[in-house]
């Protein structure tokens, strides 16, 4: 029956390896064929020596363009028709590119020298010599990779390197350090003026004789051990001795009757160790078998075959020689349970899988450093404890002349319910009193070191001050008893303290299934929502990150009252801090690894926004400690925005109220000419919407047409403030102003803060545009990126992005923005401002006063009166040569220099940009305290809010107004007084 079962399975697994065979015939027929159809549909050019294949982004310019240069000298080409073939050779993709590079000329204008110049220098631009030099001293052989292939990778790395003649020592002196196999390594160092050559010859003989040797030794048969005989407790028949064939196994794919070097797999790449020549039955990385071929020079046991069968044959007994030091490690007993249970009495002798497995691993942990090792008077000695939540564990250690560490002894014990309710510090303390106390007689009288990954107790039980006052009685008690002890004490890392750890988890419970239920967070929405966040590499990156480890285990388990400096920000957050998905929250906000700020503040950078606006995409999204520093740095270190970066301007501040909606009042400005284009900025007020339109020239026509290009899609605005340039002040654009019943404002001359929404608005547009400009080099791109983040990113002023006030709803990027209370917001920002402005001084003058004005012809001042306050900061003024001028307060002031002069009326005077009529002086009703033309002269202005939508007419007078000294009331100038904040 027996032998049925045998031979059935036999078939099966001859069944079996014939279809896998046939499949891997298939799949490579089937490869085979793929790539004999894609070479055969790629287009080639034929020429009377050789083919040139079309040249694709897959394949290497420099090699592709050597090649062709030799393909025109083997057919003797001429020169005329080299451009047409180059171009031809180019695929449809490579060519449009061309033709983008070439633009507005054409390729076929320029010579072959120059397309491929041009396309060398867009496909291959020369890197930094620096980097290259980098990346060459950073080479190291990999893992598989024999000396040949090293040198080739070496050399290939050396060409942009710039060494020159000195390029054989540099490929000597890095082929050497950089070597894997320390023998051969040390046989280079050793060779007293070596050469490049030398040293490539040297390691290549070494390395086909390792190679040799181990094929060598693969071949070599064991010789033929003694039978071995089982004794049965039972009666049985003797079995005769059939000592089978020896066979040798393949190392790469482990079956028989062929040699290594002729195994098919010898050049096969597994995907998990990346390591060529075996497949997976015989990957070390998977079982950590023994590089030694396998002989079958097995005998056969004496025995019942319905108790023996899984023994039959005994493995090679060279494997197994290892002397079996059950006392040196630890667990024993519960690893080789399986064995014990063969030798029980009235147990058949059954060898099965699990038995198996507890030999193996047996002998791997004798083979492995785990093995205890016997104490010594000579070597120093280290005790590392650690505490779980239901354990203690010491270990007792050797620490050897070159710095390893072999272990002595291990110590473990569970916690009592009572212990189990201490706090962590009392638990670590608890591991050390256990940890010595156990190991009282390799410690006593001996100076050692004593490690724990609990920072605190450092403190406590390793300060020369004495014990603090306030520790509990248990501490003090345990410091007592360490006192009795010559010990040093240091902090260890949680993450390299883990024999400890583990010994003080083994009591745990291990839950082998266990379902973790997935659950909706703020952390998954921020990974749906973003590629700039990605849920895995956070949390990747905090399970490897130090100090979060520190956080999220404080976090668990409460915090000690002293932390770390680096911890301290964590800790005074720790109402606020969570853990989700193994991520630490900071409220809806995620705590940014340090492996990861540099990639969040590359994303927070991407349009040189400057500090203010980082921070508000950032507050949303992220925090991390000192994030408002680190994003000043980012800002601050950027060549470009540190080139760029503008002085900020202090002029009296002048503000406008806020319009109750979108599309009330827009503000416009030009900005000059870049690379020559114009360009009209009209930001809205309301929602500090922008938009921008490239003009090739600002005359009123063209103008005209993109206002109503903007009035397309946001209709007619009720007030438009412009300043007073040729295209704004011309009868045509007035016209069409009126007819589509826009009010429109414009600012005194020469005073940009009127139109400072404006002004802003050119100015930002202008710094951040170059910046894009000199990064892309694209104007539309660089147009459009700069439109879409400052859209979409929060204002300033409102605190919300324009496009969520121009239409009630954000834009869908890449961050999500917040949404505070907008009004409130405006209002604090203008109350803040209003409050430390420096030179916010009111300025008063009356009806028909005497001042000076200031004359930009000459850039001096002249004597004026006060005709008509057109605005609360605007008057009409009439100069002593007859000419009346539109002046702001801060281009006039009080002169008592001309009290006699008398300025004469004409009806034939001059005015600056405000027409004159011959109609009767009129007030708007939104003149101070609503006062009609008769009232007396001697109205004052008290308002410091603008109202400027209303625009009074010029005021005309019949017969002129005669000088009189003014009887306005001096006062001392009144400046800020900074004790009064």
């Amino acid at each position: 029956m027996q032998q049925a079962l045998n031979q059935q399975k036999l078939q099966i697994q001859a069944e079996y390896k014939r279809m896998s065979e046939e499949k891997e015939k298939n799949n490579s027929e089937l490869l085979q064929r793929s790539l004999q159809v894609a070479q055969a549909t790629r287009p080639v050019v034929t020429g009377t020596i050789g083919s040139m294949q079309q040249f694709t982004f897959n394949d290497d310019w420099t090699v592709w363009h050597e090649r062709l240069e030799q393909h025109f000298i083997a057919n003797d080409m001429l020169n005329g028709k080299k451009g047409a073939v180059f171009i031809t050779l180019l695929s449809a993709e490579a060519y449009t590119l061309l033709r983008d590079l070439c633009s507005p000329d054409v390729p076929s204008q320029k010579t072959i020298a120059q397309l491929a110049t041009i396309m060398k220098d867009h496909l291959q631009p020369k890197p930094s010599c620096i980097t290259e030099r980098y990346k060459f001293k950073e080479r190291r052989q990999q893992a598989g990779e024999n000396v040949k292939q090293y040198i080739a990778s070496l050399k290939k790395l050396s060409i942009h390197c710039e060494f020159g003649n000195n390029l054989e020592n540099q490929l000597r002196d890095q082929f050497a350090w950089g070597l894997k196999c320390d023998a051969t390594k040390k046989r280079l160092l050793g060779e007293k003026d070596l050469t490049y050559q030398k040293a490539m010859e040297t390691a290549t003989a070494l390395e086909a004789a390792t190679r040799d040797i181990a094929e060598m030794q693969g071949s070599r048969n064991s010789t033929d051990a003694a039978n071995i005989s089982f004794i049965a407790r039972r009666k049985g028949k003797q079995i005769p001795n059939s000592p089978s064939k020896a066979a040798t196994k393949c190392y790469c794919c482990g079956k028989p009757n062929h040699k290594s070097s002729e195994c098919r797999f010898r050049e096969y790449e597994r995907d998990v160790c990346h390591k060529k020549g075996h497949l997976k039955s015989v990957c070390k990385s998977k079982n950590n078998a023994s590089s030694k071929s396998k002989n079958d020079n097995a005998s056969k046991m004496s025995g019942k075959n319905s108790s023996t069968n899984a023994c039959n044959y005994i493995d090679n007994t060279d494997e197994w020689n290892e002397p079996f030091e059950s006392d040196r490690f630890k667990n024993y007993a519960s690893l080789v349970s399986p064995l014990y249970e063969l030798v029980r009495k009235d147990t058949p002798f059954t060898w099965t899988r699990k038995c198996d497995e507890a030999f193996e691993a047996t002998k791997s942990i004798l083979a492995s450093r785990t093995v205890l090792m016997h104490y010594s008077l000579q070597l120093p000695i280290k005790l590392t404890c650690d505490a779980s939540p239901t354990g203690v564990g010491a270990v007792l250690s050797h620490v050897l002349p070159n710095g390893e560490t072999k272990p002595v002894s291990y110590a473990s014990r569970a916690l009592n319910k009572a212990e189990r309710g201490y706090s962590q510090l009392d638990r670590e303390a608890l591991a050390i009193f256990f940890g010595v106390k156990i190991h009282h007689q390799y410690l006593y009288g001996r100076e050692f070191i004593l490690k724990t990954d609990h920072k605190p107790l450092t403190f406590i039980f390793g300060s020369k001050e004495g014990l603090p006052q306030m520790a509990a009685s248990r501490l003090q008690r345990w410091a007592v008893f360490l006192s009795g002890y010559n010990f040093e004490i240091q902090h260890v890392r949680g993450a390299d303290n883990v024999v400890a750890d583990g010994l003080s988890r083994i009591n745990m419970n291990e839950l082998t299934d266990k379902t973790v239920h997935e659950e909706y967070s703020y952390l998954n929405y921020v990974e749906n929502e973003t590629n700039a966040i990605d849920g895995k590499i956070v949390r990747h990156e905090t399970r490897i990150d130090p100090t979060l480890i520190e956080v999220m285990k404080h976090l668990n388990f409460g915090w000690p009252n002293q932390v770390d400096p680096e911890l301290l920000p964590y800790k005074n957050r720790c109402n606020s801090l969570t853990i989700e998905q193994d991520c630490i929250m900071f409220g809806h906000r995620i705590v940014i690894p340090k492996a990861l700020r540099g990639e969040v503040l590359s994303e927070l950078h991407a349009a040189h926004m400057g500090i203010v606006r980082m921070k508000a995409i950032a507050r949303p999204f992220v925090w991390c400690p000192n994030i408002d520093a680190d994003i000043e740095n980012v800002s601050k270190s950027c060549a470009l925005c540190v080139e760029n970066a503008c002085n900020s301007l202090r002029s009296p501040l002048i503000t406008w109220n806020w319009p109750n909606g979108p599309n009330r009042r827009i503000h416009a400005d030009f900005l000059r000419p870049i690379e020559n284009n114009m360009y009209l900025i009209i930001i809205d007020a309301f929602s500090k919407w922008v938009d921008v339109k490239r003009m090739s020239n600002i005359k009123t026509s063209e103008t005209i047409t993109a206002f109503k290009q903007y009035f397309s899609t946001w209709g007619l605005p009720t007030m438009l403030v412009t300043d007073n340039g040729p295209s704004f002040t011309a009868k045509l654009f007035a016209n069409f102003l009126a007819n589509n019943g826009i009010k429109h404002v414009l600012t005194p001359p020469f005073h940009a803060a009127s139109n400072g929404a404006a002004e802003n608005a050119v100015r930002s547009f202008k710094t951040k545009f170059k910046l894009l400009m000199k990064e892309s080099g694209d104007k539309d791109e660089s147009l459009l990126k700069y439109l879409f983040y400052y859209r979409s990113s929060p204002h300033c002023k409102t605190g919300c992005s324009p496009a969520e006030l121009q239409f009630n709803r954000s834009m869908r990027a890449r961050l999500d923005l917040i949404r505070p209370d907008i009004r409130k917001n405006v209002e604090r920002q203008q109350s803040q401002q209003k409050k430390y402005f420096h030179g916010n001084r009111q300025k008063e003058f009356e009806i028909d006063e005497i001042v000076a004005a200031k004359d930009y012809r000459y850039n001096n001042w002249r004597p004026a009166t006060v005709e008509n306050r057109l605005r609360n900061n605007v008057y009409e003024v009439r100069t002593d040569d007859n000419r009346i001028w539109k002046r702001h307060t801060d281009q006039l002031c009080t002169s008592d220099v001309y009290p006699s002069q008398t300025i004469i009326n004409n009806e034939s005077s001059n005015v600056e940009n405000i027409p004159c009529t011959s109609s009767p002086k009129t007030h708007s009703p939104v003149e101070l305290n609503n006062k009609s033309d008769t009232s007396p002269a001697k109205d004052r202005v008290v308002s410091t809010t603008i109202d400027q939508t209303k625009v009074h007419s010029p005021r005309t007078t019949s017969s002129p107004v005669p000088m009189r000294r003014s009887t306005r009331v001096a006062k001392p100038r009144k400046i800020l007084d900074y004790s009064e904040l």
